[in-house]
Parts: structure tokens; C-alpha cells; sequence
């Protein structure tokens, strides 16, 4: 899909998956972005010098609190999303996801959090876990394809317009 004359934005993230944990998947509730308002997987943007696992297990953790360990990979899928981000129309989505199991909460969840330009306020506010049986209505299109790759259910793969307005 290409949007001609359309400022957009590119992300590239690392996103942490809960497969295999009893209590559900794991998500956050997005305070800002094109995902506001929903719940959408921990994870986010490498710093300089980290590797990917060492910036999944850095967002889990200034997420949630928890600490991981990856122990899978659960593909690269991309999204479009609209919504502006520092005067674009669109953010293309790159998503990188790995499976991740939870070793406990040692940390506090910051409002504030290490950015690239010094601090910023953290992006999500509260944790909790999501069976795969759950009303996806509340969820980031993140959430929505591991709800259908854990499920078993097909989903496409093409880049397709996330519009929560239409």
C-alpha cells in the first residue's frame, strides 16, 4: 500500500509475547500513539547500542515491571497505522515478536522513563493479562494478530489501514 503525498512515519519495534503463560497474554494500556486508549503488547524502539532481546527485556520491564527472558521468536509483521506522530498522517509499524517467559516483578513501573533525548513520559500506564477468548474491541492491531497466531486463526498479512475511526 503506498499513500502518495501522505507524511508518514516508520517505527521499528520489539514487542514481548506471553504464549505460554497460564494467566494470559500480557498487555499495557497505551497513553499515547496511534494505539491510545487500547491495550497493545509491552515493548517499543531500541535505544543506541542495544541489542533487540536487551531492548524487549528494557521495555518489559519499564512497562510492567517484570524482568524476561526470550525464549522464541514469533515473526516480523507490519501495520499501518493512522495517526499523527510529530506532523505525520501515518505510521508504518514494523513489529518484531518474540516469545518471552516472565521471571517475576522486580521493578517499579516509572512514570518517567530513559528516552533517546534524555527522559520522556512513559507510553503505557497498568498491566494486566488477556486470554485469547477475550473482546479483541479494546485492542491494538498487535494484539489482535497474536490473539489470531496463538489461536490458530488465520489473518492476513498484507499491509492493511489501522483506522479506529472508521
Amino acid at each position: 500500500m503506498v499513500l502518495p503525498g501522505a507524511p508518514w512515519h516508520r517505527h521499528l519495534g520489539i514487542y514481548a509475547v506471553t504464549r505460554d503463560d497460564p494467566r494470559g497474554l500480557l498487555v499495557v494500556r497505551k497513553t499515547r500513539g496511534p494505539y491510545c486508549g487500547l491495550h497493545d503488547l509491552p515493548g517499543g524502539s531500541l535505544h543506541d547500542g542495544e541489542s533487540l532481546t536487551q531492548a524487549l527485556q528494557r521495555e518489559v520491564r519499564e512497562e510492567t515491571g517484570y524482568d524476561c527472558r526470550v525464549t522464541g521468536e514469533l515473526g516480523v509483521h507490519e501495520f499501518l497505522a493512522r495517526g499523527a506522530h510529530e506532523g505525520t498522517h501515518y505510521t508504518h509499524h514494523i513489529a518484531i515478536f518474540r516469545i518471552v517467559e516472565l521471571l517475576g516483578r522486580t521493578a517499579e513501573v516509572a512514570e518517567e522513563v530513559p528516552d533517546l533525548a534524555g527522559t520522556e513520559r512513559n507510553d503505557s500506564s497498568g498491566h494486566l493479562f488477556l486470554r485469547l477468548d477475550e473482546d479483541a474491541e479494546t485492542c491494538s492491531p498487535l494484539v489482535r494478530r497474536c490473539f489470531a497466531l496463538l489461536g490458530g486463526r488465520a489473518y492476513p498479512h498484507h499491509l492493511a489501514l489501522w483506522d479506529p475511526v472508521t
